[in-house]
């Protein structure tokens, strides 16, 4: 369909396909952490507060490595592709944001692991209020080989 036919919807049709990239985001977020080493031993609850907590800067995170600034493209985690002006309604003000986020990102060209490491650290750092994580998971602890920095 034609960008002029997307952006041409209504608010609630804008509404619902936002809330449902989210979902399908945070569904994709889940198994993603799952496959940490230790995120399942956890109790259920400290994952769900992991996961939940970092939710909006892992979904700005991967949509602003998957997109394609250049055309105004933005690739979703479920591999739908939108031109800026069908997200404009549902996105709002934070297209600019994650457009500016996606380029700056981009400039330091991450490779995979690179990547892989910055998601797990936005979701194990931050404004959690979790003591039983950093009590029982020594996993999510990361031990730097101090020649590494020489």
């Amino acid at each position: 369909c034609s960008t002029d036919q997307a952006a041409a919807g209504t608010d609630a049709e804008h509404v619902q396909q936002f809330y449902n990239l989210l979902t399908a985001s945070i569904d994709i977020s889940r198994g993603w952490a799952e496959k940490i080493p230790g995120f399942t031993d956890l109790p259920k609850e400290d994952q769900t507060l992991l996961i939940e907590s970092a939710f909006l800067e892992l979904f700005v995170l991967r949509l602003s490595i998957r997109s394609d600034t250049a055309e105004d493209k933005f690739v979703f985690c479920n591999g739908l592709v939108l031109h800026r002006l069908q997200c404009l309604r549902g996105f709002g003000e934070w297209l600019d944001s994650i457009k500016d986020f996606s380029l700056n990102l981009k400039s330091l060209n991450l490779d995979i692991p690179a990547l892989a490491s910055l998601s797990a650290l936005t979701m194990i750092t931050g404004k959690h209020s979790f003591v039983t994580i950093m009590l029982q998971t020594p996993v999510l602890y990361f031990s730097i080989d101090s020649s590494n920095f020489s």
